[in-house]
């Protein structure tokens, strides 16, 4: 009998491998395409500008499709997704891809949160952070053999089809046998979904994950890229650079519980934003590889 839970950290990974799979091919798809540093990153927004209309939009939709439905879509769509790129000739196609991904990813988000909440509710046991840990770790599983097999010498297609392959198997098998969590009951009567905007109080926590995600997506996007362009090494060496940002990530998500409860939120987010500002000023400045390299793994012990 698998827990439901563990069904949701497996939507988490197998996101996460997907996604950390194209991420550390981004060297070779720039090559392909043939465009700059710039313009690749105007092709990399349709994912943000997808995500941000489905996190805007999207929860009406996916409370009628039920966590289920919307869990396949979302957990293995994306990995058929990304196998077409390869093939793509040109940018513009590959930011239309990329802004169907983001919608499929904002609900991913919206669905996985949701449905652990409820369950969080009906057992009163907590998930979120082992959760959202899941994620974490799937990037560094893929970044660290992303990272082997483009020092191999494997095509992106045949490693973005295979690694689809096996989500498809694999995930498609633990998501069918999900049963969704109750509906909590609401002492008040339901407005329906609305777009609210952050309150006073609430705009320092708004900045202060703004911030952290600045960081995290110059440690994923770019950090095989930047590895290349600067240092010119090995495939594998840069690599490392998104797999050591995703196992510091997955680790201070993992064990990061007991921390806060002794030294409460505010002062471990100060500690925790100094580390990842000081990270990406030691990515910037290193004079060497290894110091670029301790500067993503702070970057992503910091976010």
């Amino acid at each position: 009998m698998i827990a439901a839970q563990h069904r949701i950290y497996a939507c988490f990974f197998f996101f996460a491998v997907t996604t950390g799979a194209l991420m550390a091919r981004l060297p070779d798809i720039q090559t392909h395409l043939g465009v700059t540093e710039g313009q690749l990153g105007l092709t990399m927004i349709g994912m943000s500008l997808g995500s941000l209309l489905s996190l805007t939009f999207g929860a009406p939709i996916i409370e009628r499709l039920g966590f289920r439905t919307v869990a396949f879509f979302t957990t293995l769509g994306p990995s058929i997704l990304f196998t077409l790129i390869p093939f793509m000739p040109a940018a513009p196609a590959v930011f239309a891809l990329l802004f169907i991904v983001g919608i499929l990813s904002g609900a991913l988000e919206i669905n996985l949160n949701v449905e652990i909440d409820r369950l969080e509710a009906q057992t009163g046991k907590r998930f979120m952070n082992r959760a959202h840990g899941f994620w974490s770790v799937g990037f560094f599983v893929t970044a660290l053999f992303g990272a082997m097999i483009r020092q191999s010498g494997i095509s992106t297609a045949v490693h973005l089809g295979l690694l689809a392959l096996i989500v498809l198997i694999v995930g498609g098998y633990l998501i069918y046998g999900a049963t969704p969590a109750p509906k909590p009951e609401r002492g008040h009567a339901d407005g329906g979904h609305q777009i609210a905007f952050p309150t006073l109080a609430m705009l320092p926590l708004c900045l202060i994950g703004f911030a952290a995600f600045l960081v995290e997506g110059a440690g994923i996007d770019w950090s095989a890229i930047y590895m290349r362009d600067v240092f010119a090494v090995e495939p594998f060496v840069g690599g490392m650079g998104l797999t050591l940002f995703a196992l510091c990530m997955a680790v201070m998500r993992l064990t990061a519980d007991p921390i806060v409860s002794r030294y409460g939120p505010r002062n471990v987010a100060m500690v925790m934003l100094t580390f990842a500002s000081l990270g990406a000023l030691l990515v910037g400045a290193a004079p060497t590889p290894e110091l670029a390299l301790l500067g993503f793994a702070l970057m992503g012990a910091g976010c």
